[in-house]
């Protein structure tokens, strides 16, 4: 049987944060956060609307209900909660660089970002969040409704 000594406790505290900090710069790097964050860095506190607890998909990573999103008449704000932010820098990534495009069929329509600075990340929103982008961008961002 393993005792549990206060050392193997602060061994064990230790590890699981190394392995936290550790996958979570993973994902970073394997959604496209991390890329995203050299080229759209978002310094300051925002001043737009913001949602909080919301979805995204972004590149092959899901952040489920760890994201803090918002719009203004010039920028879109990414921001993940603080466990996760080692590696997730904030964004602030200029609207005019954003294209959406409603996808999907029946209930399982989202609307997919692509941001146009020679990225090839894509950035999934549901269809009623990006309603609520559009509306708070006051018509300064629209998405592309419907499938072309």
């Amino acid at each position: 049987m393993v005792e549990y000594t206060p050392n193997n406790i602060y061994l064990f505290a230790l590890l699981f944060v190394a392995v936290w900090v550790f996958a979570i710069k993973l994902l970073a790097h394997a959604g496209g956060w991390s890329k995203l964050a050299q080229d759209y860095p978002g310094s300051g506190k925002f001043r737009g609307e913001t949602w909080s607890f919301q979805s995204i998909k972004l590149g092959s990573v899901n952040y489920n209900g760890c994201v803090t999103i918002g719009i203004d008449d010039t920028n879109l704000y990414l921001a993940t909660f603080l466990p996760f932010r080692f590696g997730h820098k904030p964004l602030l990534i200029p609207i005019y660089d954003i294209l959406g495009k409603e996808v999907g069929s029946g209930f399982s329509k989202y609307v997919q970002l692509t941001i146009s600075n020679d990225h090839a990340t894509t950035i999934r929103v549901s269809k009623g969040l990006a309603d609520r982008l559009e509306h708070a961008a006051q018509g300064m961002w629209k998405y592309q409704q419907g499938q072309n």
